[in-house]
């Protein structure tokens, strides 16, 4: 009996470092960011939509990432790139959050874009990252959803 609750602890050891060292695995990542104007009389930019890529180095998966979001939005006006920091040391999870806020009337949608080691602290970067990307945003007025949410 006691060698069985034994065997059960070193199981669960194993699996946690086992998960710890599949997100600790550096990677280079990369989420392009189609931005487009919106049909409002003020000009305001509407994030279209997003591509993510890995590769063996930063600027493959930036171009990946890049090519691949202009194919499917043609209707881009330019492309916003954020990454997992240099060799992958933001960490390897990914969340991605999408809000919609008001411009002078008009409807903007705005993705956030976070890494991290865990899922709280990619969580905590795309929040930082939508802030920065609509200054208009406030989470209590606008909230925000998950788009995307996985370790890579």
């Amino acid at each position: 009996m006691k060698n069985t609750h034994f065997f059960k602890n070193y199981i669960l050891v194993v699996l946690l470092f086992t998960g710890f060292t599949i997100y600790s695995q550096n990677k280079n990542i990369a989420v392009a960011i189609a931005v487009g104007e919106t049909d409002c009389k003020y000009s305001t930019t509407d994030d279209l939509g997003y591509q993510i890529y890995t590769a063996n180095s930063q600027s493959k998966a930036y171009d990946l990432a890049t090519e691949k979001v202009k194919r499917d939005y043609p209707n881009y006006k330019r492309v916003a790139v954020e990454y997992n920091g240099y060799n992958g040391d933001k960490g390897n999870l990914v969340t991605i959050i999408e809000t919609k806020t008001k411009y002078q009337g008009c409807d903007k949608y705005t993705f956030g874009i976070g890494f991290g080691t865990n899922y709280a602290e990619s969580l905590k970067n795309a929040k930082k990252n939508l802030r920065m990307r609509n200054w208009n945003w406030v989470e209590s007025s606008h909230g925000y959803k998950i788009v995307y949410e996985k370790g890579l």
